[in-house]
């Protein structure tokens, strides 16, 4: 007879061996249970973690030892070569042949004179070489003719020695009118003020029927076969240092060639003149303003960094986060030497290849783990 008891006993064999097939054959204690379950949350914590570093995108420094830097200067453009020109007498101006800006040839019309009393003493003067050339002909014959009377006797010596010093006195007297009337002439002739070489006329400085004085200057002729360029440099300006030279003229770069540079200084703007030559001939607008560029190597050494690896410190320096071989970022101070576009040339205790956290520098602080984007 089967007791209830002997029935219990079964039922937990059955569930026993139920449990048995269901774990593949074996039994787990609660302790070794426990212990895979915790190994199981520690990983999955460590992944967890990881996981959440910061992602940075890192730069390697590349050290220099020299830099190029762009410099800008500011310049006036000039004539090659310049002239005032004017009249060599004075006089009252008759008429102007051209205007600003205009084009001229070596020998084209620019002014004239009023030529009236001119033309009055010359007609004068020419008038009295006639009537003196006259006269010494006239004097040469009676010197001749007394000469064969004294030859005969018939007339006394001290006759053809008068008649010898009045045609003495004649010649000089032609010769002088002579010379009168050829100054005259050169001066009639300086009456017509030509262009002395070709040339761009700049400012005009006289009108018509105004008086001028001997060497007065009626118009400025700009000689354009080369355009110049003045420059101010800083008194520790190093030619060696700087190439690469270009003039900058309403956005158009034109390549300048350094002619001469002035060991004074000049004492308002404490620089030294620089003259710098131009290529383009046709260039106009004298006297206007202009920008020289040039680009000046520099022994220095140092790296390029960008702006956004950059942030400043308490103490008033700037510093960037460096990354150590266990992925730590690290402070580096640093000093920002230059600065060009969005990057700045910085000086530190820094070595070749050292890599940087190049963004995102302001949500990382210094000793905070972070991994590689």
């Amino acid at each position: 007879m089967i007791t209830r008891r002997t029935y219990s006993i079964g039922l937990a064999i059955i569930a026993a061996a139920i449990v048995f097939a269901s774990t593949g054959g074996s039994f787990l204690t609660a302790s070794t249970a426990g212990q895979s379950e915790g190994q199981a949350d520690g990983l999955s914590h460590d992944l967890t973690a990881q996981h959440n570093l910061p992602r940075v995108a890192v730069l390697a420094l590349s050290i220099l030892e020299e830099i190029e830097l762009d410099r800008q200067f500011l310049g006036r453009l000039e004539a090659g070569q310049s002239a005032s020109i004017g009249f060599d007498h004075a006089g009252r101006i008759e008429s102007l042949a051209i205007r600003e800006g205009d084009t001229l040839r070596a020998g084209d019309l620019i002014a004239t004179l009023r030529t009236g009393m001119l033309e009055v003493e010359r007609q004068a003067l020419a008038a009295r070489v006639n009537s003196l050339q006259e006269r010494l002909g006239i004097a040469e014959s009676e010197t001749t003719r007394l000469s064969r009377l004294v030859e005969r006797g018939a007339v006394a010596a001290n006759t053809l020695d008068r008649a010898r010093a009045g045609q003495l006195d004649l010649t000089s007297s032609l010769a002088q009118a002579e010379t009168d009337l050829q100054r005259l002439e050169m001066q009639l002739a300086d009456t017509r003020l030509t262009a002395p070489m070709d040339g761009t006329v700049g400012a005009v400085r006289v009108a018509p029927d105004e008086a001028v004085t001997a060497g007065q200057p009626v118009i400025e002729l700009f000689h354009s076969d080369a355009v110049h360029v003045r420059v101010g440099l800083p008194m520790g300006f190093d030619q060696g240092r700087f190439d690469n030279f270009e003039v900058v003229i309403d956005g158009e770069s034109f390549v300048a060639e350094l002619l001469s540079l002035r060991s004074d200084i000049t004492p308002a703007t404490n620089t030294r003149d620089a003259v710098f030559l131009l290529p383009d001939a046709a260039l106009g607008g004298f006297g206007r303003g202009v920008s020289l560029r040039a680009r000046e190597r520099v022994p220095m050494r140092g790296a390029w960094v960008p702006f956004d690896a950059l942030r400043p410190s308490a103490e008033g320096s700037w510093t960037l986060l460096a990354l150590s071989d266990d992925m730590i970022a690290r402070r580096l101070d640093v000093d920002v030497l230059h600065q060009r576009g969005g990057q700045a040339f910085v000086a530190g205790d820094f070595s070749d290849g050292q890599r940087i956290i190049a963004t995102g520098v302001q949500r990382i602080v210094p000793g905070q783990p972070v991994r590689v984007d």
